[in-house]
């Protein structure tokens, strides 16, 4: 058996899971297509219309609310999630953040996902401003709570995706494809074998116990490298502004001519960007698909 196949072997053992909770959570699951085998889609959520026609991998119908106790819902159902979340290395977690409810719901299967041992991401989107300061006050409210219920809480900035002219079915519905993006770019930091290869433990020590988590995709060509890592920190779809990073792991994607020289540039370039104590990891992967350019992907906290 040589190196690769070794690799690809470790790679289909990490198990993945990825859970819808409520409406917006199965929306975002719906836009979620050629996944690897080893990643399945769960929708928890009362059984509406985007749940009843929704093909995943599992599905588990929830009762009607009690907004005075939005958690029973979820207690009520405990011995199915807990056998649904057996078997998982990580999950990432989709629902409405200005939703409390939904919100409540997520943060009771992320505890018993956690109790298990399993890396817990949340990945959702604030509102966008014309929903008004109350959803936005609520989405910082619910945000805050997860921070203490999830390692790691990652939020996209809605009003950043809105364009001159686009109408506001196309507005959002880019948003779900972006948080989609977001977990299949996650995915993918462990998904491929690599010169440098970075695996679930560097992605665990980067995510675990996070809190408030960074990510960017930039691409461009290697004469832009300057302008690709300044990008990396400054242009992003994200709601968070923090900059103080301890821990990072970024992956650089390019063509098998890139040169060591060209590695050393971005990693220096990196570095400056960050503290002087910030623990990094880093990967290199060859992708054809890449051609002349190459891509960067940063995860931070």
């Amino acid at each position: 058996m040589n190196l690769y196949t070794k690799f690809v072997n470790f790679m289909s053992t990490i198990k993945v899971k990825i859970i819808g909770v409520g409406n917006r959570g199965c929306n975002v699951l719906n836009r979620l297509n050629d996944l690897p085998k080893s990643v399945k889609r769960i929708a928890i959520a009362k059984r509406e219309k985007v749940f009843e026609g929704l093909e995943v991998n599992k599905k588990i119908e929830l009762t009607q609310v009690d907004i005075d106790n939005p958690g029973q819902a979820i207690d009520s159902k405990k011995s199915q999630i807990e056998k649904i979340l057996d078997n998982t290395d990580i999950g990432f977690f989709i629902s409405n953040l200005t939703n409390k409810v939904t919100v409540t719901q997520t943060a009771t299967i992320a505890q018993l996902a956690r109790q298990k041992g399993i890396l817990t991401v949340f990945v959702g989107a604030s509102p966008f401003f014309f929903e008004g300061k109350l959803a936005l006050e609520q989405s910082e409210q619910n945000k805050a709570y997860l921070h203490d219920e999830i390692d790691s809480v990652l939020v996209l900035d809605s009003d950043k995706t809105i364009q001159k002219g686009v109408p506001i079915a196309e507005g959002l519905t880019k948003v779900d494809n972006m948080l989609s993006g977001v977990i299949l770019s996650i995915i993918d930091l462990i998904n491929k074998c690599g010169v440098i290869n970075v695996d679930f433990a560097d992605l665990r020590s980067t995510i675990e116990n996070g809190g408030e988590l960074f990510f960017n995709s930039i691409s461009g060509t290697k004469e832009d490298l300057t302008s690709i890592v300044n990008q990396l920190f400054t242009n992003t779809q994200l709601k968070s502004t923090k900059t103080d990073f301890s821990r990072s792991l970024y992956v650089i994607y390019s063509n098998s001519d890139l040169l060591m020289q060209e590695v050393g540039d971005i990693c220096n370039k990196i570095q400056k960007q960050l503290t002087n104590k910030a623990r990094i990891i880093f990967g290199v992967v060859n992708d054809a698909k890449i051609k002349q350019n190459l891509k960067i992907v940063l995860l931070a906290n």
